[in-house]
């Protein structure tokens, strides 16, 4: 498991165009829960989808809604799950989204996860996964994405 953070670079954190473009539009591959998050979409089907505590959504869809909306996501963990994983078995699955410390170790809150997205307060994104090979180009491609542990070591 591997990640990176970016902090910098752009005006304003977390655009999710920027960061389907940093993952090599990866996004599509998978199906999304997403929780804990904050953004205040204008578009009013986006707005009614994100009205809830936490979203289920297929990687295409999130491509689309986001095509009517480029939302800024102040807070928010993005999952994203094989699609053959169910919505039932994801949301059976026990783990926690409260102790950052997972994060900075370099581990994904939910254990059945292939890659985490974390919108972190407007000031980072985020990007766990267990593709190390993309976090490799990840770093490789933007000269703004941090490994985590350098971070770590760095900033903690």
């Amino acid at each position: 498991m591997s990640g990176v953070i970016i902090n910098k670079g752009y005006e304003y954190f977390t655009y999710l165009e920027d960061v389907f473009d940093i993952i090599s539009n990866k996004q599509v591959d998978f199906n999304w829960l997403i929780e804990s998050y904050e953004c205040y979409p204008e578009n009013e089907k986006v707005a009614n989808i994100f009205n809830s505590d936490t979203v289920f959504i297929s990687g295409k869809d999130l491509t689309e809604l986001n095509k009517l909306d480029e939302t800024q996501w102040i807070w928010g963990i993005f999952h994203g799950f094989n699609r053959n994983i169910s919505e039932e078995q994801i949301k059976q699955e026990k783990y926690e989204t409260n102790n950052i410390d997972l994060v900075w170790d370099g581990n994904m809150f939910h254990p059945l996860a292939e890659i985490e997205i974390i919108a972190w307060d407007s000031s980072a994104t985020i990007i766990l996964s267990k593709d190390s090979l993309l976090i490799k180009k990840i770093i490789e491609n933007n000269e703004n994405a941090v490994e985590l542990s350098a971070f770590k070591k760095n900033n903690m």
